[in-house]
């Protein structure tokens, strides 16, 4: 008899390396599915770096629901972003600059991010339903144009 016929009475098996939230998400769906799953992590710990990931990298459970969802399903915590990433700074050619440097050295710069920012913070905003984005024209219209024609439409400094 064929591989095939043999293989079509046994349940499918799969091997998943890495229990952070990917590895796990992909080892729950495919058990789920009714495969025999065997999760292999190298650390005591699951979650891998999910665990640094709060707001500031995931986003809240209206912007990110599935994610949350996967989040409380494998009863993963996660801790505040480092430093580096709730005090942003920004290297422009070549030179670090903290938020309140940039204001002082490069006043148009600072004012263009704010601008830039509050355009994503609105569109963020905006969403009502994050699994079907394209329900909202504003939304639908931004899906139509590329990342520098809409950066263009800002008129942000070259900077």
């Amino acid at each position: 008899s064929s591989g095939a016929a043999l293989a079509k009475d046994k349940t499918p098996s799969a091997i998943v390396v890495g229990g952070g939230l990917a590895g796990l998400t992909a080892a729950y769906e495919l058990q789920n599915k009714g495969w025999q799953v065997t999760l292999l992590e190298a650390k005591p710990g699951m979650g891998g770096r999910s665990g640094l990931a709060t707001s500031e990298w995931i986003g809240n459970a209206k912007a990110q629901p599935v994610l949350n969802q996967y989040l409380d399903r494998f009863k993963l915590e996660t801790l505040p972003a480092p430093e580096f990433v709730r005090t942003p700074g920004y290297l422009i050619d070549g030179e670090y600059f903290s938020a309140t440097d940039l204001a002082t050295k490069q006043p148009a710069t600072a004012e263009a991010l704010k601008r830039y920012e509050k355009t994503l913070d609105d569109l963020a905003r905006s969403i009502d339903d994050p699994l079907n984005p394209q329900a909202n024209s504003t939304l639908f219209a931004l899906d139509q144009i590329n990342v520098s024609t809409w950066l263009d439409k800002l008129q942000l400094p070259t900077t």
